[in-house]
């Protein structure tokens, strides 16, 4: 491995031009490969190193200079006056010098660059073995072109770092092409950088700090180009299994310890930002910018999707008064990839923009007085939802389903390790008034167009348009005895308008004419949420109240013959595919259940469902009798008309 470095300083000492030092460096190739044996002895290695004991009080750099300036001078066996009188009859031989150049420089403080340093990896390739009876290469990641550049300024600090192209290859599965496959794969345009990073931290009392940086102390930009991921379920299976076999428990479990103690640290002070007296700085700003996701999900025997998402950006802006927090995606399409279907899109985008989103958080903006004015929230939500459409195979949801099964131990850990925190933070509020955090909400939501066909090979659907839902809330107080803090109660009027049911009949993969089925209808609900329902459970955490004046349904005999042959076919055709991943599941689940049981330390990742779900103990104590949700939903009329060829029966409900 060869690495070269290059040093250079410059010998006029005071010119913005130049920079001060200036620190290249190039690595042409770094290649690691190791086995999990080896990863094994390395963490050992690494966790048995004794690591200094917090109470030692070492020196001071105050101290450690004082030291220093008092050694040097009897070191060379000379008093410091001696020297100080050398200093300044060199410096009485440069004064002229420094005179001339002094005219040159102005009188105001210039910002000079101390550090300008350019770093690159041009290649990187990490290979992972499995220790057998010989090495085997299971995963190996290649990186190109990794480096990073900066100056250093007097009042400023520039970073930018850039990645070229990166991939992760499973070996141990080849292609129809007889190459390992791709779990990760770029774009290779030339020119053109993977990922892009950008940091810029400026000193507030720099004086280009309001103009150049707009009042922004740290600003980050992140621009990606394009990722593409393989999910192939054996090879993901066996990834998950060969790092949990290298990687040791006890390492994972010293890992949460200190995260815990941090978490228990932190929550013991809060830090207060330099900017946060002057409400115009901007003391952190971030600017993510992806450009395009694609996404392959499949197993041994078939192709199961194709995920495409593309254009998504998200910005993060923290003052000392306001944090703001925006997302925007633009496009998702999921295509279905059996030959056979003639419903390809099982997801796409109805119009330009299918979701944005903005969260504005006001830090103590309820404190003090101030929780009492019901007009003053901690934070505020926009979305906005465009029209999705989505086409309903049952076969391709359950092929969904059955590779999500495949990691259902993994599931099943997170699902427990959620439940036993969440018991854990309600234990903990119990008996204890605590402030409610008060979140507004502005949601209008373009409800998702369902398409329902009657087989994977019909043209024949059902038309499920759930219109328009908005979302609206305002939060008023309620006297909590025997507490210090009132409770806050959130009221939401939610607004579900012009649903609809219809039969039609699909040309180029959209609705023609329809046949309406349900007429438009409205349905309003009002909401309310105890927000103290921790500690205060007098009235129920959620009460729903609402009211459907009238359904009216037409239902002809063709309609109710497509109706049954789509709960036959569409449904039918699921349930049969189901049945044969089963049936390879069980086969997959005894070989992996063999391969393991050669395999020493290794925590599998079983194929197929089973365990017990996680049970969530009431916030409650012992006795009490909590209402968590209260219900309350009436419709006044139900109209159901059954026709038959040219005459109609009407059924009144």
């Amino acid at each position: 491995m060869d690495f070269s470095l290059q040093l250079a300083k410059c010998m006029v000492e005071k010119d913005t031009r130049m920079s001060r030092f200036k620190v290249s460096g190039e690595l042409p190739l770094l290649h690691v490969k190791i086995s999990d044996q080896k990863i094994q002895g390395v963490l050992d290695l690494v966790n048995s190193i004794p690591l200094p004991q917090s109470d030692s009080t070492p020196s001071t750099p105050t101290q450690k200079m004082l030291c220093l300036s008092e050694a040097r001078p009897n070191v060379l066996g000379l008093q410091s006056t001696v020297l100080l009188d050398a200093l300044e009859t060199d410096s009485d031989g440069e004064s002229y010098y420094m005179s001339v150049d002094e005219e040159h420089q102005p009188s105001v403080i210039e910002e000079l660059t101390d550090v300008h340093f350019k770093f690159e990896v041009k290649a990187v390739l990490l290979e992972l073995t499995r220790q057998a009876d010989q090495e085997n290469t299971l995963l190996a990641l290649s990186v190109s072109q990794l480096g990073a550049e900066g100056k250093m300024r007097t009042y400023d600090l520039t970073i930018t770092s850039y990645l070229r192209k990166v991939g992760l290859d499973y070996c141990e599965i080849r292609d129809s092409n007889n190459q390992p496959l791709h779990l990760i794969s770029s774009s290779d345009k030339h020119g053109s950088d993977l990922l892009k990073v950008e940091y810029t931290k400026a000193d507030i009392n720099g004086p280009n700090f309001q103009t150049t940086f707009d009042n922004t102390e740290q600003n980050l930009k992140v621009e990606l180009s394009s990722l593409d991921f393989l999910l192939h379920t054996k090879a993901l299976l066996s990834t998950i299994n060969y790092l949990n076999t290298a990687v040791p428990q006890e390492l994972t479990a010293s890992k949460d310890r200190e995260a815990k103690k941090q978490v228990e640290k932190a929550g013991q002070g809060k830090t207060v930002s330099k900017g946060a007296k002057n409400s115009n700085v901007t003391n952190f700003k971030l600017s993510a910018k992806l450009g395009s996701f694609r996404v392959e999900v499949c197993d041994d025997r078939r192709n199961i999707a194709d995920i495409t998402i593309q254009g998504i950006d998200g910005s993060v802006l923290v003052q000392a008064k306001e944090t703001m927090l925006f997302a925007r995606l633009r496009d998702i399409v999921v295509l279905d990839v059996d030959p056979k279907t003639i419903h390809k899109k099982a997801v796409s985008i109805v119009g330009e923009e299918v979701f944005s989103f903005q969260m504005s958080l006001y830090p103590n903006a309820t404190e003090g007085e101030g929780y009492s004015d019901t007009s003053k929230v901690d934070g505020k939500v926009t979305m906005r939802l465009g029209c999705i459409q989505i086409v309903y195979l049952h076969k391709f949801l359950m092929s969904l389903l059955t590779f999500l099964d495949n990691f259902q131990t993994a599931k099943e850990a997170v699902s427990v390790a959620t439940a036993q925190a969440a018991e854990k933070a309600a234990s903990s509020v119990r008996d204890f008034a605590q402030k409610s955090f008060r979140l507004s909400m502005d949601i209008k939501l373009k409800a998702p167009l369902i398409v329902i066909p009657q087989s994977s090979t019909s043209r024949n659907a059902f038309v499920v348009d759930l219109g328009l839902i908005t979302v609206g809330n305002s939060f008023s107080l309620m006297s909590a005895e025997g507490f210090s803090l009132p409770a806050v109660l959130d009221t939401m009027d939610v607004k579900l308008t012009q649903l609809k049911l219809s039969r039609t009949t699909l040309k180029q993969g959209s609705p023609q004419t329809d046949i309406e089925i349900l007429q438009p209808i409205n349905l309003e609900l009002l909401v309310k949420r105890n927000l103290a329902s921790s500690w205060y459970n007098k009235i129920p955490g959620v009460e729903v109240q609402g009211m459907l004046k009238s359904m009216n349904m037409a239902l002809g005999q063709e309609d109710f013959g497509v109706l049954m042959k789509t709960l036959r076919e569409n449904i039918g055709e699921g349930s049969k595919e189901h049945v044969m991943d089963v049936k390879k599941q069980g086969r997959d689940k005894a070989e992996q259940h063999q391969l393991e049981g050669n395999e020493v330390g290794c925590l599998p990742v079983e194929a197929g469902g089973g365990g017990q779900p996680a049970a969530v103990t009431n916030a409650g104590g012992l006795g009490e009798n909590i209402v968590n949700m209260l219900l309350n939903l009436e419709i006044k009329e139900v109209v159901v008309k059954l026709k038959k060829s040219r005459t109609a029966s009407v059924v009144s409900l």
